[in-house]
């Protein structure tokens, strides 16, 4: 998929935490496992084509897998050995990453801000509906977790005429919040 986001949102989605998916290396030959931090398997093959990280000497270096128990970093073949930890970029949803490109700046910077101060990122998301794929008029929800309480996000939109973006927030706790983002 193409991103056709701005600078400005492409800006605020680098600085968004839990953007990782996290794995230590272990070799089962022929194949490589990965395991995040409660020990649950991660496919290798969800991380086959993408570039990854892997944590050498004390720092992310970034690399891509060209096969077998090998990444390139660089001009260098590098071998993975068991109890490396490796990262990898998270996908967002298409539905949500389409949601997103439709919001102004200004609306995005706001949403995202204000999830953000609730201690969530929008990596958080555990599940979307995106009603502005089919009408212009309605509302969509999202439901975020952080590992420690659940976000419910309504999302009540207009695009014809003045554009309007309201988003509902409700915490597990019980905490609720609204912000809302008109334009011409």
């Amino acid at each position: 998929m193409v991103s056709i986001l701005s600078n400005v949102k492409r800006q605020l989605l680098q600085l968004q935490k839990r953007s990782y998916m996290i794995g230590i290396v272990q070799k089962y030959e022929p194949d490589l496992v990965l395991f995040d931090h409660e020990d649950e398997q991660i496919l290798f093959q969800n991380v086959l084509e993408k570039d990854l990280d892997i944590y050498i000497n004390g720092r992310w270096e970034k690399g891509k897998w060209v096969g077998g128990s090998f990444v390139q970093i660089g001009s260098v073949t590098y071998e993975l050995q068991d109890g490396e930890k490796i990262r990898v970029k998270k996908n967002l949803a298409y539905s949500f990453q389409q949601v997103l490109e439709e919001l102004s700046d200004e609306s995005f910077t706001m949403f995202v801000k204000h999830l953000n101060h609730l201690s969530f990122s929008i990596y958080d998301l555990l599940y979307g509906h995106n009603q502005l794929l089919f009408q212009k008029r309605g509302a969509s929800i999202y439901v975020f977790d952080n590992g420690e309480q659940i976000c419910a996000v309504q999302h009540f939109f207009k695009r014809s005429g003045l554009i309007s973006d309201r988003f509902e927030f409700t915490l597990s706790t019980g905490e609720r919040s609204i912000i809302t983002s008109l334009t011409v």
